[in-house]
């Protein structure tokens, strides 16, 4: 009799309490000049990835809890990102080259690339400078960096399709 009268005090109390407010989440100067500075990208495009980019920061940080990658691209934002496929890719492996390992599900995603070996497994962290790697031999390659000119420069990198 005690802990049910204990637990209706607890259902009622907690009625009051409220949620803490949520942080304005923008993305940094930094990284909007790093990706309006990218050659070749047209303004129109740069500015649709950076307004996705920045409801993705909302999404990221609705979702911080989770531990799988994937599941951060799961929203809207994420999936309009992951759609405008190899438009998107610059942008994506800039983010990765600045260390953030979430863009390794889209890189995978659109490219259909793999950077996991036959019967490994490897951090995020490692995954992302493999992709680093890929995309500084790939980046003047026209199949993969719609932007830049077609001609017989870049190579493909030794990597396994899904």
């Amino acid at each position: 009799m005690i802990i049910v009268a204990f637990l209706m005090g607890c259902t009622s109390h907690q009625e009051t309490i409220s949620k803490p407010p949520v942080p304005d989440i923008q993305l940094s100067e930094t990284l909007v000049n790093e990706l309006r500075s990218l050659k070749g990208v047209p303004e129109e495009i740069t500015s649709q990835y950076i307004y996705l980019r920045s409801k993705l920061e909302r999404e990221f940080y609705d979702s911080r809890y989770l531990s799988n990658t994937n599941a951060y691209w799961q929203g809207q934002a994420g999936q309009q990102i992951i759609s405008m496929g190899k438009a998107a890719l610059p942008f994506i492996m800039l983010e990765i080259e600045y260390g953030n390992f979430f863009f390794n599900v889209p890189a995978r995603k659109i490219t259909g690339l793999s950077m996991r070996r036959e019967n490994e497994f490897a951090s995020e962290q490692e995954y992302a400078k493999r992709w680093a790697n890929w995309w500084q031999i790939n980046k003047n390659n026209p199949e993969w960096n719609i932007y830049v000119e077609h001609s017989n420069e870049g190579e493909s990198a030794d990597v396994q399709q899904k």
